[in-house]
């Protein structure tokens, strides 16, 4: 009775210890205005010029705007382009949240770095940025002719991640999360400290599941968007690249490498140039690259490694 009652007291001055370490963050709150996508479009679509607002449980980690709060202005078009949307487009950049700049401002996004940067092969034009929160590779294709259309772009990078082949409606269904967004600390802080590796390798497998194992059909069927998204660019003149955006989890070894090499296996069967993003963040600390850490999605600091990274890979595109 006595070694289960010091076991007890232990584990109750642990939990006690865990509290007072790391405070209660609950998760971001705020939602952008969607639209549906329409038939042969995107699930959906941000409804445009609207604007909404994200706040944050506190700003820990010292990577967000002040007041732990940002707005996000979305144009005529439906997209966070910025002032790019006012100038000719030299490069047409499509992707995910991690594009659309979730937690960053727009000066701080990895585009308008690269646009600052670029501005030799850029030649009088821009660089617009057509990412938009939960959107799949799948999604961005649908929508590849009416922007070729519209904004004329000498090339197009599609940005990538390794949760793309998993549909929006499968992420939305899974108990367990992602490795995006957290839900906040509650319940017992020991309890889940404990589940926590597990629980992320959990993830690691259900994310490679739907490129190499029993769903790999949804990543299949990226391959043949890419092959569309290749076909549709050579007709309107623009050449296309893709990049792969690691997410911001065990950078010491990169667990969904696996992933990135079967990506850029569908882009060397489609014929396009691919460029992996992983190199350029692998051995990082990923906590000082999070926006929160309850959110995981690049920082400023992150998007500063990317656009380093992407420009010769861009330079090389817009030739």
């Amino acid at each position: 009775m006595l070694a289960a009652a010091a076991t007890l007291l232990a584990l109750v001055l642990a939990e006690a210890s865990l509290r007072l370490a790391a405070p209660r963050l609950a998760p971001r709150r705020g939602q952008p205005v969607i639209v549906p996508g329409g038939e042969g479009g995107p699930l959906y679509r941000l409804a445009p010029g609207t604007s909404f607002r994200e706040e944050w449980d506190g700003d820990p980690l010292g990577a967000l705007p002040p007041g732990a709060a940002l707005s996000y202005e979305i144009d005529a078009a439906g997209y966070r382009s910025g002032a790019a949307a006012g100038i000719p487009t030299a490069l047409l950049v499509m992707g995910d949240s991690f594009t659309f700049g979730e937690g960053v401002r727009v000066p701080d996004r990895f585009t308008e770095r690269l646009a600052a940067s670029s501005r030799d092969v850029l030649a009088g034009a821009g660089i617009y940025n057509a990412g938009v929160p939960g959107w799949s590779t799948m999604d961005e294709v649908a929508v590849l002719p009416e922007l070729l259309a519209a904004r004329r772009p000498r090339a197009v990078l599609i940005v990538a991640q390794p949760n793309d082949a998993v549909p929006i409606a499968h992420a939305q269904r899974r108990d367990g999360g992602d490795l995006l967004a957290l839900p906040g600390a509650g319940g017992l802080r020991l309890l889940a400290l404990l589940r926590a590796p597990g629980a992320a390798r959990a993830t690691e497998e259900w994310y490679r599941s739907y490129w190499l194992g029993a769903n790999r059909r949804f990543g299949d069927g990226l391959g043949v968007a890419l092959q569309v998204a290749a076909e549709e660019c050579a007709r309107a003149g623009a050449r296309l690249g893709v990049a792969c955006f690691p997410l911001l989890h065990r950078l010491d070894d990169l667990p969904l490498a696996d992933v990135h090499a079967e990506l850029s296996r569908k882009c060397r069967v489609a014929g396009i140039p691919y460029l992996d993003l992983g190199a350029a963040f692998a051995g990082r600390d990923e906590a000082a690259l999070w926006v929160h850490p309850t959110d995981h999605h690049p920082n400023a600091a992150a998007h500063g490694i990317a656009a380093a990274a992407l420009r010769p890979f861009v330079t090389e595109l817009l030739r």
